[in-house]
Parts: structure tokens; sequence; C-alpha cells
């Protein structure tokens, strides 16, 4: 698996600043790493679910001069727009008006590397301090806390007319579709699973969500395997052992 896939970058307001960020009035500043976990602020737990024990931060200085800085992954703060992530602020000062590269590394205990997101950053003398790096949301949806079970049928139709519908409307599969709150345009959607439409029903064997706030769509796949209609997100939050149950979707059909 390519480990950078996973990875959904959050861009923060820049003028807005909570209590311990002001204006710089030297010629260098720090930068704070945030992040979350499938939508979440990260705690121990969700951290262990994930397998994910620090944070790493490499800041190219220069030739043969990265600068790293690394903390927990369930160290939190207060960022400027009043919310708690995943985060750390560095030590490391860097100079206003010069582009670095920069690479943020989410590690497992024996230290290697899981995902990651790789970007470049300059700052100027006129923004707030510390300067708030793009808040990384580390996507993993698929689990073992929670099952998952959900129903469909068609517009003046029945779960009896079902394979039907299904025929008439051109619908040969359902699939489900889920995104991490943060991720409303389904951007970085993950296939939870597909069924024949004839079904009228899904219910997954086993726990298939990892512990997360999500979003997540009914999505009717003609013979191509393209989307003929798609339901509104249904958000879902996952932070306990248990069956998510998806409301019932009336697809609308031709």
């Amino acid at each position: 698996m390519n480990r950078w896939a996973n990875v959904i970058y959050l861009a923060l307001p820049a003028a807005v600043c909570a209590a311990g960020c002001s204006y710089s009035s030297s010629d260098d500043y720090g930068v704070v790493v945030s992040w979350l976990l499938n939508g979440l602020e990260p705690t121990a737990e969700l951290c262990r679910e994930q397998g994910i024990a620090r944070v790493r931060l490499t800041v190219d200085d220069g030739p043969g001069k990265p600068v790293s800085v690394e903390a927990d992954c369930d160290e939190t703060l207060i960022l400027s727009d009043g919310l708690s992530y995943g985060a750390f602020e560095t030590n490391a000062s860097f100079e206003f008006g010069v582009g670095y590269a920069y690479e943020v590394e989410f590690l497992d205990k024996k230290g290697k590397a899981l995902y990651g997101y790789d970007s470049t950053l300059v700052a100027y003398a006129n923004y707030y301090t510390p300067v708030e790096l793009d808040t990384i949301d580390v996507f993993e949806p698929l689990g073992s806390q929670a099952k998952l079970t959900a129903a469909w049928f068609f517009e003046g139709g029945t779960r009896d007319t079902i394979a039907d519908d299904c025929a008439n409307n051109g619908v040969e599969k359902v699939s489900f579709w889920i995104a991490s709150a943060t991720d409303e345009d389904f951007a970085n959607a993950y296939v939870i699973d597909e069924i024949g439409c004839e079904e009228g029903a899904f219910e997954s064997r086993d726990e298939v969500l990892a512990s997360g706030d999500y979003l997540i769509k009914y999505v009717a796949l003609d013979d191509r395997g393209a989307s003929a209609e798609q339901s509104e997100p249904i958000a879902v939050y996952v932070d306990e052992p248990g069956t998510v149950h998806l409301p019932r979707q009336i697809f609308q059909g031709l």
C-alpha cells in the first residue's frame, strides 16, 4: 500500500488565532504539526487501534541538514480554530521568507513509517506564530470496531418487488462509500462493500469499521459499475463496539 495515499490535509484559516499565538517580532518562527485519526482527536486508545505510536516532522533546512521533531500520537493542542487536535509545536526555528520542504510521518512502536504527507512551507513576518501546518487526517476506516447493516428499495416499490425494481431501473449493485467527516466531497472515500441490488439489504458478517467520525453514502451502480444514483451523506460516529444501522434508503430510480 502506498503510505502516502491515506491522508487528507485540512487547511486552517490563517487569519484566526487562539490564545498563545501572536504576530512575530523576531526573524524566525516555530511551527505546529497537527493531525486527526478518521476525523477524531487522537486518544491513546485510538492511536493503539491504528497502530500509531509517534508522529515525526522532518524539515529540509538545507543540503544535508534535515531537522526532525516528534511527539506521541496522543499529544494534543488547541489550535487557532478553537478545536483540539493531535499536535505539537516545534522548538526548531525557521526563517521568514524562506521555502522549506517538509514531511510528516506516522510511526509504529518500532519507528516504522506507516503513513505520511509531504509538502512545502514558507511564512512571512506578518503571519501569526507559531505557524500552523495543514492538519492531516489519517483515514483508515476499515477495522474491527463495528458491524454495518443497511436496507433499500425504490420509490413506489417494496421489498417484495425489489428484484424487478432493480432491473427496471438499470441498477445491478448497491455500494457503500465511506469518507471522513472532514471530507465532505468524498475525495478520498473508501468502498466498504457492494452487494447485488436485488438483495434489498446488507449486513456485514464481521466488524468492518474502525473508530471514527464518518460520512457514508448508498451508491446504486449500473451494469458498467458507474453510479446511477446516490443517497445524501449519512453521518456515522463510531467510538465503541457495536452495530451501525444505516437508515433505509429509498432510491428514486429512472
